[in-house]
């Protein structure tokens, strides 16, 4: 009788560790923003060296410094920054930069701050229209390997590499 009372006590402390296995876009994003609720930053600064290679195949290295306001703003200076040369993104707009004014803008939901960054600051609601808004199939979810590493991939069937898609670090999120 001691040993079935251990057992189930065993039993019921196992549930309650484990978490529940996420199987939808929706428990995917709820876990992620779960995760990082009370340790996500909302703002940071970095500079990025940046190759970019025209159709010639020439090389230009530029440095890129960067600010971000999550969630939805990222402002990134090109050097030389005495220049005003730059990109903004905010308020699901691009703006461009050129010699220190506006030389364009026009509407753009950057997918890399949406989904690299934004999605852990915004609510869950917003994330999903922000994912529709980018035309991933938020119906489709799989689970899959991504260099030995297991992934959430939403967007895509397995083995399809066409469709628009994002994969999910499970241990990670």
């Amino acid at each position: 009788m001691r040993f079935l009372g251990t057992f189930i006590l065993l039993l019921m402390l196992s549930a309650i560790g484990s978490a529940a296995p996420i199987t939808s876009t929706e428990e995917l994003i709820a876990a992620m923003q779960k995760k990082y609720a009370k340790s996500w930053y909302k703002t940071a600064t970095f500079v990025q060296r940046t190759t970019n290679i025209d159709k010639d195949g020439n090389r230009k290295v530029e440095t890129w410094y960067e600010a971000m306001s999550l969630p939805g703003s990222l402002r990134i200076d090109f050097t030389p920054t005495k220049d005003g040369n730059g990109i903004l993104f905010t308020d699901s707009q691009i703006y461009v930069f050129k010699n220190g004014k506006v030389e364009n803008n026009r509407p753009f939901v950057h997918p890399l701050m949406v989904l690299g960054f934004d999605i852990y600051r915004m609510t869950e609601t917003e994330a999903i229209e922000k994912l529709k808004g980018l035309k991933f199939d938020l119906s489709i979810f799989h689970e899959d390997t991504w260099q030995g590493r297991p992934v959430y991939v939403v967007g895509a069937k397995g083995g399809d590499a066409h469709s628009a898609q994002f994969w999910i670090d499970k241990k990670n999120l």
